[in-house]
């Protein structure tokens, strides 16, 4: 009797991230539901909705300002650490002011 289980196979897949790519590794099970909807795939693993996920990354991570402009429109003012790991970008992503907004 082994004290080891047999080997599994493992397929590995880069997530698109702010500031390049994160890899992990998945079982066959893991590999189909990737492949079926790699973005979503990616959002979940990452904690975040769809819309979110696809925000995250082409912000590179950096958080827009909560105001909204005199015109009525959210404000395009970047506000926050570049990069941010996915939690911390949705937990300030709108939710401060930048330089602009914030007097």
């Amino acid at each position: 009797m082994s004290l080891n289980k047999p080997a599994t196979a493992l397929w590995a897949a880069c997530l698109a991230c702010p500031g390049g790519a994160e890899t992990i590794y998945l079982d066959g099970v893991e590999a189909a539901k990737y492949n079926a909807d790699p973005d979503g795939y990616a959002a979940k693993h990452f904690g975040l909705s769809l819309v979110e996920y696809l925000e995250w990354v082409r912000l590179d991570g950096e958080p827009y300002c909560a105001a909204i402009t005199k015109g009525g429109f959210p404000c395009r003012n970047l506000c926050g650490p570049a990069q941010s790991r996915a939690l911390e970008w949705k937990a300030l992503h709108r939710k401060d002011y930048c330089g602009v907004h914030s007097a």
